[in-house]
C-alpha cells in the first residue's frame, strides 16, 4: 500500500451562524435518512458530550471528573496529533482549544437531526423519506386551463 504525499485541502466560505446551522443539519438528518441505526450509533462517538453528561449524572463524583478529564484530555491530544502533528495545519494549532465546543456543538446537532424530517437546501425546503428521497415541500403550482378555441 502507498499513501500520497498530497494533502487534499479546501476552504469554506465565510458562513453565518444561521448558514451553518442548515448545513450541518442537511448533513447530519441525510446521514440518518440513509442509514438510521448506524447514525444512532453514532452516540459512542461523542465522547466529548458524554462524558460531560456523565459527570452531571454522578453528581460531581470523582470518577465523574476523572472520566470527563479523561476523555477530554485524550480528544484534544487526538485532535493536536492529527491536525497539528500529521497535517501541519496551522488553523488546527491556533483552534485547537476550541475542540471541546466544536464536540458540543456537533453533539447539539446530533440531538437535533432526531427532530423532523426537513431540511433547507438552495432555498427549498424538502422532507426527507423514510427511504431517503427528497420530497418538494413548495405548493404545486396551480393547473391552468386554457380556453378552447372557438375556430
Amino acid at each position: 500500500m502507498v499513501l500520497s504525499d498530497y494533502v487534499v485541502d479546501h476552504v469554506l466560505a465565510t458562513e453565518t451562524v444561521s448558514a451553518f446551522i442548515h448545513h450541518q443539519t442537511r448533513w447530519t438528518r441525510g446521514n440518518r435518512s440513509a442509514r438510521p441505526l448506524g447514525y444512532a450509533g453514532l452516540i459512542f462517538t461523542h465522547g466529548t458530550a458524554t462524558s460531560l453528561v456523565f459527570l452531571l449524572a454522578t453528581g460531581g463524583t470523582v470518577l465523574g471528573w476523572f472520566v470527563l478529564s479523561l476523555t477530554w484530555a485524550l480528544r484534544l491530544f487526538m485532535a493536536w496529533l492529527v491536525g497539528v502533528k500529521k497535517l501541519k495545519d496551522p488553523v488546527a494549532r491556533d483552534l485547537l482549544w476550541l475542540v471541546p465546543l466544536r464536540d458540543l456543538v456537533s453533539f447539539a446537532l446530533w440531538c437535533y437531526s432526531f427532530i423532523g424530517n426537513t431540511i433547507e437546501w438552495r432555498g427549498q425546503r424538502l422532507r426527507l423519506t423514510r427511504g431517503g428521497k427528497l420530497v418538494s415541500l413548495a405548493p404545486k403550482p396551480a393547473k391552468v386551463r386554457l380556453p378552447k378555441p372557438s375556430w
